[in-house]
């Protein structure tokens, strides 16, 4: 059964100047899934995000959100989307629950007993009647993030939602981003460079370099072994002999090595004639470790390795 849509996106371009900041981008996001932005600082995203939200104008494109057109029904289409934009900003000399309150003025049907909640949801309920200025960075992004959920949006757009919050902190949120988005059917969309951070939050993610869209690909398929096999390390005690072993009888060439280590790309069925090979010429196995292939093996290989620094 196909998903439904909460987001569609078509052309969507930025031009400033002689600069095109976002090159016309067309993307899908379904309901219920947490879906990336992934790219280095400066790729286009938090400038994408901005169009999506109306916080700056579009050179060209359309966004729909749940059907409707933003440029048309802006009001409309706003109403079911939460969102931080880079750091959220607060009143300082309020406390949270006062901005909170604020926030929920604005907004229709907002009840009190919604911001207990929403305080609670995100990890803040002991600290937030304090105010605001003893807040750490970490507190004041989960405020960010109860903000943006305190209208039930059906969409919630988060940008670089871990900067500023600890380990255990990032896995909470990513916990909780998960069952948002499973349980309750929200349409999760988050920004990072942290290709670690998501690998383990995002069901699929878009590759954004230099404005332009490289590639949508569900995580699983990313991270999972290319089709000519998987690459292995074999610690042995001779990795010279070892590597003409491998390529005379078996065509395998050393994707690297070093001092005891040898890598190299293959299948599982092949590893029982590797070790007996070289065994059979005296060289000795130690290991043979499968090595995983990772976001960041396939976000480098999809953008040639330039952009390493990420």
């Amino acid at each position: 059964m196909k998903k439904q849509n909460s987001v569609q996106i078509r052309n969507l371009t930025k031009v400033i100047g002689e600069r095109r900041i976002v090159d016309n981008i067309s993307i899908d996001i379904q309901k219920g899934e947490v879906f990336g932005l992934l790219g280095p600082n400066g790729a286009g995203k938090t400038t994408t995000i901005r169009m999506i939200v109306g916080l700056i104008s579009k050179t060209n494109g359309t966004v729909h959100i749940n059907g409707v057109d933003s440029d048309k029904e802006f009001q409309k289409a706003m109403k079911n989307i939460g969102a931080i934009v880079e750091n959220p900003e607060m009143y300082k000399y309020l406390t949270g629950y006062e901005n909170l309150l604020h926030y929920a003025r604005m907004g229709e049907d907002i009840k009190l007993e919604r911001i207990e909640e929403v305080a609670k949801l995100v990890g803040l309920d002991e600290r937030i009647h304090d105010k605001v200025r003893t807040y750490s960075l970490g507190m004041r992004q989960r405020l960010g993030l109860a903000q943006a959920l305190l209208r039930k949006p059906t969409v919630l757009i988060l940008d670089e939602p871990t900067n500023g919050l600890d380990p255990a902190g990032i896995r909470e949120l990513r916990s909780y981003l998960r069952k948002l988005a499973k349980e309750e059917g929200v349409s999760v969309i988050v920004s990072s460079h942290l290709l670690s951070e998501m690998e383990l939050m995002c069901d699929r993610v878009a590759i954004i370099q230099k404005g332009r869209l490289m590639d949508v690909r569900l995580v699983s398929e990313m991270i999972t072994a290319p089709s000519e096999g998987t690459i292995f390390e074999i610690e042995v005690d001779n990795v010279e002999v070892a590597k003409k072993i491998l390529n005379i009888n078996l065509e395998l060439q050393a994707l690297s090595y070093d001092a005891n280590r040898i890598n190299v790309q293959t299948t599982k069925e092949t590893i029982p004639d590797i070790i007996s090979y070289l065994i059979s010429a005296g060289v000795k196995v130690y290991t043979v470790t499968p090595k995983n292939h990772t976001l960041e093996d396939a976000f480098l290989t999809m953008t040639e390795g330039g952009i390493s620094h990420v």
